[in-house]
């Protein structure tokens, strides 16, 4: 395959990895959409039901107390109520039921005998909403009972007005009526409102959202804008491609011109791919080179390039766990319980995004220590540059409770530095030592600032005290090669005070190390206040 068309569909690939992404959401977003309207649209049917009910129960209160109030204002019904015979007195409570319309009413005396009762035929599936009341007959009081049934009158009232189908349930759970049809081919969203205090419930359902028509017309819209954007990244891939394989072609070129005026020529495979036919030629140009400097050198690089690659294997190795169960994690949510999927999401984005941060720093760390800028020496001031640094720090040191003592008197007004790469090293050395008393209980940071030397060569010196874990003899040994660490625990790279050594030596100064176990470590920097010499 040749270096263009990997080219080509590397670009297409690239573009269609977005457009996949834009596909998801908006269908993801299709399905909230539509639950979101189906919600809303429950919501009011289900306002609109429960003022229906509420005002039911309201009209039956205000019925059973004008029956009540007219009983206890007649006497002369009281007395037959009382005194009988039962037909007189069953047709007192059957005339005192049907002018306030109440569908039951029963009076009882103090014992609880029952004096006189009426009640209209009920509906099998009609809830009965019962009031009781005491009323004084006469020094004597009676018990009077009363209530009004909710029936399919109400069920047709609130389907009239919601739309929607209405159902009622018993105080067991079991359906006793329904208005409407539910089509078991829907998911159907349900709200239930209790019917005074009689225990049942009425039940108002809206269909879940057409989520099938939603993810329709985004696929629609999708497959309309699809063509043009793939149209765009194959020309854009074809343009790249030939403005990067003409270099390659021509090197190629060359690499054959220079092996054929060799007393022996190197043969190239007569192969499309122009990268490998360039390899190849270079490689086998390197070959013909002797020496055992160049061998050593090449024996340098590779393993370099080892040590870099183990170690970057090792620190990206250990976030993809994570992000690896974290994407596992919102598959298996979305299949087995969606509406936990915008919960889940919140939680498992927060780890990825954790993630991914620890592995830009890790990348950042390397691309620092591999591309260092040109020195830039211009006269600073050492104390700004340290107390710049420290206020970075402000947030951590207040969190650790860090007692901070910075000693910067002998200072001196100015030296010749970059200021930015030194502020980095500084940095860096207040950071070490903040990570070296998060497991300690007293925790001090000591920074000074002096001035040393003779007249002609003056030092600025800049010391850097913590009250942490301390140091081991192999640290100190090693702690300034790249990629050595003693807080792999914590994400560390070992590339901190390999940086911290080669901004110091770049400005012509020393860097030293001391302290023991358990006692604290001293960081030393020496830098020449004139600068380093030409």
């Amino acid at each position: 395959m040749s270096l263009r068309l990997r080219i080509v569909l590397a670009l297409l690939l690239v573009a269609l990895i977005p457009m996949a992404v834009a596909l998801v959401v908006p269908l993801m977003q299709a399905e909230r959409r539509a639950r979101t309207e189906a919600e809303g649209r429950l919501a009011t049917a289900q306002k609109q039901a429960s003022a229906l009910v509420q005002r039911r129960v309201a009209q039956g209160t205000t019925r059973f107390a004008q029956a009540a109030a007219e009983f206890a204002a007649n006497e002369p019904a009281q007395r037959v109520v009382k005194q009988g015979p039962e037909s007189l007195a069953s047709a007192q409570a059957e005339g005192l039921a049907r002018r306030h319309a109440l569908d039951w009413i029963q009076l009882r005396d103090s014992s609880g005998t029952v004096l006189a009762q009426y009640e209209t035929r009920l509906d099998l599936d009609a809830v009965l909403l019962k009031q009781q009341t005491s009323v004084d007959a006469g020094g004597e009081p009676l018990t009077v009972e009363g209530g009004t049934a909710i029936g399919r009158e109400l069920l047709s009232e609130v389907q009239e007005v919601t739309t929607l189908p209405i159902q009622t349930i018993d105080k067991s759970g079991r359906l006793q009526a329904a208005s409407g049809v539910l089509d078991p081919s829907r998911a159907w969203l349900n709200a239930d409102i209790p019917i005074g205090d009689s225990g049942w419930l009425l039940r108002v359902s809206a269909p879940g959202g057409d989520v099938v028509q939603a993810r329709h017309d985004t696929l629609l819209s999708f497959l309309g804008i699809a063509p043009f954007a793939l149209g765009g990244a194959l020309a854009l891939g074809l343009l790249l491609a030939h403005t990067i394989a003409r270099p390659v072609r021509a090197l190629t070129d060359r690499a054959e011109q220079i092996a054929a005026e060799r007393a022996r020529p190197i043969l190239l495979p007569d192969d499309r791919n122009e990268v490998r036919r360039l390899q190849t030629a270079l490689e086998q140009m390197l070959d013909a080179l002797d020496g055992s400097e160049q061998q050593r050198l090449a024996a340098e690089r590779i393993a370099a390039w080892e040590e870099v690659a183990r170690r970057l294997a090792h620190e990206v190795k250990n976030p993809l766990s994570p992000i690896k169960l974290a994407v596992e994690n919102l598959r298996r949510t979305r299949e087995r319980a969606p509406e936990q999927l915008d919960r889940a999401l919140d939680e498992e984005t927060t780890t990825i995004l954790e993630e991914v941060e620890g592995l830009k720093r890790l990348v950042d760390e390397f691309s620092e220590f591999a591309r260092f800028p040109k020195l830039q020496c211009a006269p600073c001031d050492v104390r700004e540059v340290v107390h710049k640094a420290l206020a970075l720090h402000k947030p951590r040191l207040e969190r650790m409770l860090v007692s901070l003592v910075v000693d910067d008197q002998a200072a001196p007004p100015s030296i010749m530095a970059d200021a930015e790469q030194l502020g980095r090293a500084v940095k860096n050395l207040v950071q070490n030592a903040l990570d070296a008393m998060e497991s300690v209980k007293t925790r001090q940071l000591t920074v000074t600032l002096r001035e040393v030397g003779h007249e002609s060569a003056r030092v600025c010196e800049l010391t850097v005290r913590d009250s942490g874990v301390g140091v081991s003899a192999e640290a100190k040994r090693r702690v300034f090669e790249p990629y050595f660490t003693t807080k792999s625990h914590q994400g560390g790279t070992g590339l901190g005070m390999a940086i911290v050594q080669r901004i110091v030596t770049e400005h012509g100064g020393t860097i030293a190390l001391e302290g023991e176990p358990g006692r604290g470590a001293t960081v030393t920097i020496r830098l020449p206040s004139a600068g380093m010499r030409a």
